[in-house]
């Protein structure tokens, strides 16, 4: 850099440190500064160094290492949660009290259904996004994905096999299962909710579930052994209207602003 060379910069002569020389970055006074050397009885050598570009240089310094926190906190602060619901917050709702106090103390299963745009999974990402920010170990699934990940690891020998999927939702300390009931049942596809939700039953990990159906209607188009084991956490009802219509495209920002150009 020209701010900083072991070669002067518009050369004046100078004897024992002494001597100014010109900046070509920005035009201001360098000073000599004595250069270290990893050899010993090695001749006193002095390099130019412009004191503003240097100033400058430790403050864009800064200001990248800010940034880069910034930007790993906010990473670590959604991991898990889909763009569109990274603005989500818990004071987005109101009348959740029960919901509340189980974040707070998370134990056994939540059971939160309502009708199609509720905000299930809005309140679920608001939960979790606290939990990020806590550090606090959570995952959040959503179960159409689990299922095709799972189909898919059978006809692929890359990627995770089917019992590393279902580990995988079997040992967060908390985890979110979303939209469940909505993948086509089966016999397969019931015997692989039992397996997960009684895994998680037995050894008493915290489990939030979102669905449109309700309880009794898991008993009946799922399994009476999950709706059972599930049952023995709190049901909660989400009520309100469609939020996707009623927000529209609010919360969304575009990928680009192209006015400029039409």
């Amino acid at each position: 850099m020209t701010s900083k060379s072991g070669l002067p910069v518009n050369t004046m002569e100078f004897n024992n440190g002494e001597g100014t020389a010109i900046c070509e970055d920005c035009g201001g006074i360098m000073f000599p500064v004595q250069a270290y050397s990893f050899l010993q009885n090695s001749p006193v050598r002095y390099i130019w160094e412009c004191k503003a570009c240097t100033d400058r240089e430790i403050e864009e310094e800064s200001k990248r290492e800010l940034e880069k926190k910034n930007r790993e906190k906010y990473e670590k602060d959604h991991r898990g949660i889909p763009p569109i619901y990274h603005n989500c917050k818990l004071s987005d709702f109101s009348n959740i009290e029960p919901v509340i106090e189980w974040a707070k103390k998370p134990s056994g299963f939540l059971f939160i259904h309502g009708t199609t745009g509720t905000g299930k999974t809005h309140l679920v990402c608001s939960i979790k996004k606290r939990y990020n920010e806590l550090r606090f170990d959570s995952e959040l699934f959503f179960s159409s994905d689990v299922f095709l990940e799972i189909r898919n690891s059978f006809n692929s020998k890359e990627g995770y096999s089917e019992e590393e999927i279902i580990r995988k939702c079997t040992r967060s300390t908390v985890a979110f299962f979303d939209d469940f009931g909505t993948q086509k049942n089966s016999e397969y596809s019931i015997e692989t909710w039992y397996n997960i939700i009684n895994a998680r039953y037995m050894n008493n990990l915290p489990t939030v579930f979102t669905s449109n159906l309700k309880l009794k209607e898991v008993s009946e188009i799922i399994s009476d052994r999950i709706a059972s084991r599930i049952a023995s956490g709190l049901i909660f009802e989400l009520k309100g209207t469609d939020r996707r219509l009623s927000n529209r495209s609010q919360h969304r920002k575009p990928v680009r602003d192209l006015s400029d150009i039409f």
